[in-house]
């Protein structure tokens, strides 16, 4: 995995990186999505505002039900 940060004065920014998915479930189209990106070397920004990760949400998940 690679992480980097910054904290400018406006505000914490992050990009990731990892080797495969977001899933470890082998059948999981999540599996290995996020492998080109890792292996062509290009970082994805990481969202902390809710709303705007809220408006680009493929899917969501409640952990209440």
């Amino acid at each position: 995995m690679r992480l980097v940060c910054e904290a400018p004065s406006s505000g914490v920014e992050c990009s990731i990186q990892l080797p495969g998915g977001q899933s470890g479930d082998i059948n999981s189209p999540n599996y290995e999505d996020l492998l080109p990106f890792w292996l062509d070397n290009e970082p994805i920004d990481i969202v902390f505002d809710i709303a705007e990760a809220e408006a680009n949400a493929v899917r969501t998940v409640d952990f209440n039900e």
